[in-house]
């Protein structure tokens, strides 16, 4: 029987509590979650199905997330960051199962610029070179994490196809 993200999601959200619970410092911490392929259907899940307990969310090679907007993943507004690498295949075969749906239309998934999500500039190719050493996926992904969101290097917005708007 092959595991669901719905399934998983309750111990996933446990876990994230259980940082703050073994924490024995008084500063604030910054929690980021950070999904791979099926493992950012689990935190679209877990933010679906209760409190996500992160500040930002990262996810690369994204099948889909099972909600239509960023916004719905459960962190601050405007701290969900995407990374989809060229030839990277997961993120279009995977949204007719794991992408969200609402009005403006369906199996939306976070490269599509309708999710709102940051789009992470990266320099690998196919579905697992985003933590590959010394690249700008992964200097992405530090700066995210390291709570410097602005230096992050977004990819240029896509171009509009001729003639259209």
């Amino acid at each position: 029987m092959r595991a669901c993200p719905n399934d998983g999601a309750p111990a996933y959200n446990r876990f994230m509590d259980g940082l703050d619970a073994s924490r024995s410092v008084d500063t604030d911490p910054h929690r980021t979650a950070i999904g791979h392929s099926y493992g950012t259907t689990l935190i679209g899940s877990a933010a679906r199905q209760g409190e996500l307990n992160a500040d930002d969310v990262i996810l690369a090679g994204s099948p889909g997330v099972q909600v239509a907007k960023a916004e719905d993943l459960d962190v601050p507004e405007g701290h969900v960051w995407n990374q989809e690498a060229d030839g990277d295949p997961v993120p279009d075969i995977g949204r007719f199962g794991h992408g969200g749906t609402d009005w403006d239309g369906p199996w939306t998934i976070p490269s599509d610029e309708r999710f709102g999500a940051h789009q992470m500039a990266t320099d690998g190719s196919g579905h697992s070179d985003y933590w590959n050493e010394n690249s700008k996926s992964l200097k992405n992904q530090a700066l995210v994490v390291a709570g410097k969101p602005g230096d992050v290097e977004l990819k240029p917005p896509p171009n509009p196809t001729p003639g259209m708007r």
